[in-house]
């Protein structure tokens, strides 16, 4: 396992390269594109299990922050889905030089997939993608933000009597997600997306009510063989700060079909 930073435009942003620890090597490469906010703290033991299991099997494996989370650098105002965007395609350049593959899987949960498979789609076709609970309409995604730090908020105002407060409420302040963010994120919509972004896709589903069939279909259209795997799973994660994605059935079902698949 590889610490390091790597230089981007805006800032220094930081990953990890966890080297192939079964001989021969396999590829493709594999990189791993992390959720948001808070489900990027409650999913990051999850993703650690991801890299570390896919190594053991042979694969080269990158995981990074995106600019302004993390321990990357920049701040919220450089932030946004373009700058998130590049960023994968400057992630992908380090661990092609670092692994010397070829041949690329992307693997993202929640807005994490929503970028892998956008940038997969304006920079022409990958190998394979994982897009597990994948965000579809950003619209959505932010009325889900909304609520939440509202919520927590709220906790907040009432443990500490009012003391703790914002003087002036704003939405998802609690990551500094500002107007033109949100207004990046609120206009994402993957069933817009008119280019091929790769030849194998797994859709993994935690949610019994998603919306991932006319993404199925929207995938399957422009070319994409596309596979939906249903995993019930603990979404209070989601819900919360201090409620850990644990690897559960989820992260044994990535690990096997990327080694299934990605032969």
């Amino acid at each position: 396992m590889q610490p390091f930073y790597f230089s981007a435009p805006e800032a220094d942003l930081f990953a990890v390269y966890h080297e192939p620890r079964a001989a021969p090597a396999r590829q493709p490469a594999v990189l791993l594109c992390y959720p948001l906010g808070h489900e990027y703290l409650n999913a990051h033991r999850a993703y650690r299990q991801i890299a570390m299991l896919l190594s053991q099997a042979g694969f080269p494996v990158l995981r990074f922050d995106f600019l302004g989370c993390g321990d990357s650098g920049g701040s919220s105002e450089q932030a946004g889905v373009e700058a998130w965007l590049g960023n994968v395609s400057q992630a992908v350049a380090e661990l092609k030089a670092k692994s010397g593959a070829t041949r690329l899987c992307f693997v993202g949960l929640r807005f994490g997939a929503t970028l892998a498979l956008l940038a997969a789609s304006k920079t022409g076709p990958v190998e394979s993608l994982v897009l597990w609970d994948p965000i579809v309409k950003g619209n959505g995604y932010l009325h889900e933000l909304e609520l939440f730090h509202k919520r927590v908020l709220d906790m907040t105002e009432s443990f500490s009597h009012g003391v703790l407060r914002p003087p002036a409420y704003d939405g998802l302040s609690l990551f500094g997600f500002g107007a033109q963010l949100r207004h990046e994120l609120g206009a994402v919509d993957l069933l817009s997306m008119h280019r091929k972004p790769a030849e194998r896709v797994l859709l993994l589903e935690s949610a019994a009510e998603s919306n991932a069939s006319p993404l199925t279909r929207h995938l399957q259209q422009w070319g994409s063989s596309v596979e939906r795997k249903y995993i019930p799973g603990d979404e209070s994660w989601r819900q919360s700060f201090d409620s850990v994605l644990l690897p559960g059935q989820s992260v044994p079902a990535v690990v096997h079909w990327v080694s299934e698949v990605c032969k």
